[in-house]
């Protein structure tokens, strides 16, 4: 097949062996091949420093104009949902070496917004009860298993099926999926090289999983570590020292890792490297994204600013600075649902399917991405005035904080102002507007004044006082998932 525009012609064999420039107009075919010469000159001079503290942004700037070159000219548009973002959904599963090798181990939304460069994980625990997809109840992580059996072991037939479930829990409409098995994992990572994590607690797991029903012990110490498969994947599957949102974010540690090592400059601006990373992944990834699809969208993947990690979970929602986004399940007594497990805040031993707050959750995450770009630091401080002794009263901060902490804003501290306000204001500390960020915390207060303020040098970004109009201009409309 081939792919074109009026500039350049690129073709591919269908086995995949190479992509080559066809023949051009000579004019055109000059100024591309003066533009590689450049490149290449470029590549050289930089690595022997001669070009570096005169043209590093010029060559940048160049080598992502031939990024889009080349992902425009030989690759094909990914799909995108309606609100313009791609969507997969990451599984990982034992596979046919262990027992109940298709239960899913590992659950994962990702989702990409092309034009702010941002990357939403959103993780799926594994003991959350559903409807399964063919019947009955249970936990979702033997869902999948479910429909691998029922589809006779076909992969992409259950990988489709299961996809709809999380689309049903999150509401998030899912064009692609990938999966992956133990053995994939540790080898595609080693082919990789490895991957740097930086491991932000010492880990002593006595009962981590060992051959024949048996245990081993896994123990990794804080700090930047180069990992290898084996090391990484017990890393993320470690249970019993840390919690599952601690392992859920462990997960999304690597599969960040993973991207960020294959997105590098000189594998995007490449395509026989693609190529040959695609076959590698391939060979150990069920998937239903194209090579095609995959050039086609490596002009996106120069531009991602930030990824962000979420999951669906139980904690403590008591106190701000112990909450976390996504608090939006609870284990039921053990008589109402005769299993060990995790239900939405709304749900009933009648309905268990009731996802309304996780939509709610997964909508702001997912497709306001802005704000978790910007992601600044925010104190907020009490000087509300009622001629009582509400300034010597942090309630009223910590109960915003909260509120923030779970729409996954990230909040510095919460005191008390040292003067009253009349008016609730932000003051902006840096160089950034932070317009995404205050259009959210605006979903919960209404805030009338905005004013660039030098707090501290080393201050947060952004000090919101309640002033005393704060009682009578609370919202009242909240998104959902902070009603819980």
């Amino acid at each position: 097949m081939s792919f074109q525009n009026k500039k350049i012609k690129w073709s591919h064999t269908d086995n995949l062996d190479e992509y080559s420039l066809e023949k051009a107009p000579k004019g055109k075919k000059f100024f591309v091949v003066l533009i590689t010469v450049i490149l290449c000159f470029g590549v050289v001079l930089f690595a022997r420093g001669a070009l570096k503290p005169y043209f590093q942004v010029s060559m940048q700037r160049v080598g992502q104009w031939a990024v889009n070159i080349i992902s425009n000219t030989a690759g094909v548009e990914p799909q995108k949902d309606d609100r313009g973002h791609i969507n997969a959904l990451i599984l990982g599963y034992g596979g046919d070496e262990h027992a109940g090798g298709y239960l899913a181990d590992s659950i994962m939304l990702a989702s990409l917004d092309p034009d702010l460069g941002g990357v939403t994980f959103l993780s799926v625990p594994r003991d959350l009860y559903i409807e399964k997809s063919l019947g009955g109840y249970g936990k979702i992580n033997g869902d999948y298993a479910s429909l691998y059996y029922h589809y006779e072991r076909d992969k992409v037939q259950a990988a489709s099926g299961f996809a709809k479930k999380i689309t049903e829990i999150t509401g998030v409409p899912i064009q692609y999926y990938f999966m992956i098995d133990f053995h994939g994992f540790e080898t595609f990572i080693d082919k990789l090289g490895g991957v740097k994590i930086d491991v932000p607690y010492d880990i002593y797991d006595t009962t981590y999983p060992g051959p024949n029903n048996s245990y081993q012990t896994f123990a990794i110490s804080q700090g930047e570590q180069l990992m290898s498969g084996s090391t990484a994947l017990k890393y993320a599957r470690s249970r019993h020292t840390t919690s599952d949102f601690a392992r859920s974010m462990r997960q999304q540690q690597i599969v960040k890792a993973v991207l960020e090592k294959i997105l590098t400059f000189e594998n995007i601006a490449t395509p026989g490297k693609i190529k040959n990373l695609y076959s590698e992944f391939t060979g150990v990834v069920t998937t239903n994204i194209s090579l095609d699809e995959i050039i086609g969208s490596m002009k996106y993947a120069q531009n991602i600013k930030k990824f962000s990690s979420f999951q669906y979970a139980v904690c403590a929602n008591y106190r701000w600075d112990l909450a976390q986004p996504g608090c939006l399940l609870y284990y039921p007594p053990l008589a109402a649902f005769n299993a060990s497990v995790e239900v939405p805040v709304e749900a009933t031993p009648a309905n268990v399917s009731a996802y309304n707050a996780m939509h709610s959750f997964a909508e702001q995450v997912v497709y306001n991405q802005g704000y978790l770009i910007e992601n600044p630091a925010v104190r907020i401080l009490n000087g509300v005035d009622t001629g009582t002794t509400s300034l010597g009263n942090r309630t009223i901060a910590s109960n915003t904080a909260m509120d923030f902490t779970k729409m996954g804003i990230r909040v510095w501290d919460v005191g008390n102002s040292e003067t009253s306000y009349p008016q609730t204001t932000i003051l902006i500390n840096g160089t950034g507007d932070y317009t995404h960020t205050i259009n959210e915390m605006k979903k919960i207060i209404d805030i009338p004044q905005v004013a660039s303020w030098t707090f501290a040098p080393d201050g947060p970004e952004l000090t919101l006082i309640l002033g005393s109009d704060y009682l009578s201009v609370v919202q009242q409309e909240k998104p959902l998932f902070l009603q819980y």
